[in-house]
């Protein structure tokens, strides 16, 4: 026979089969008894453990999905919302992926403290991911009064649907701390 229909077979007469043999003799009763338990027990564990590894070890392959890295594996892509720190605001990214480095990127923020607060504004812009994995973005921002910021925009994957965005001007000068973004749907 095969080893794959023994193992079925060892594992069904394991299992399913119960002892039908009787005694009177008590202590092999007691011994019989014991057996039993201690099989109703590794039936109990089994069945846990199959269970696990059903609803466990799938959820595990699901959840390692895109981690991010070198970005050409579409990490990037899709629809990110999240809050900036320094004002509050309600800001959208949507990432379309149009080459193995290279991202279409458009903006929207409730809130530009660039331009004053209380305005929302929309950025437009093709990012390249550069060596280290990391997504980068230069645009002109221009505020309703006229006045333009040149603003880089570094993001880094962080984990599944996480991600950071750091913004800088061109000169590597700091205008707002990281924040994360949260992926609605790729």
């Amino acid at each position: 026979m095969r080893p794959a229909v023994l193992l079925a077979l060892s594992f069904h007469n394991f299992f399913f089969s119960s002892s039908t043999s009787r005694s009177n003799n008590s202590s092999h009763r007691n011994t019989s008894h014991q057996t039993k338990i201690s099989i109703l027990i590794m039936k109990i564990i089994v069945a846990f453990l199959i269970q696990v590894l059903a609803f466990v070890l799938p959820t595990a392959v699901w959840a390692g999905g895109k981690k991010g890295g070198t970005g050409a594996d579409g990490y990037f892509e899709g629809y990110w919302v999240g809050i900036d720190p320094t004002d509050g605001g309600d800001t959208r990214r949507s990432i379309v992926q149009t080459g193995p480095d290279t991202y279409d990127v458009v903006a929207r923020d409730s809130v530009l403290t660039l331009c004053g607060g209380q305005v929302a504004g929309f950025l437009t812009g093709v990012g390249t991911v550069d060596d280290e994995g990391k997504l980068r973005l230069q645009a002109p921002l221009t505020c309703p009064d006229g006045s333009e910021f040149q603003v880089v925009f570094i993001v880094t994957p962080f984990k599944r649907n996480l991600m950071v965005e750091r913004a800088e001007t061109v000169g590597g000068g700091f205008i707002y701390d990281a924040y994360f973004w949260r992926q609605v749907s790729s």
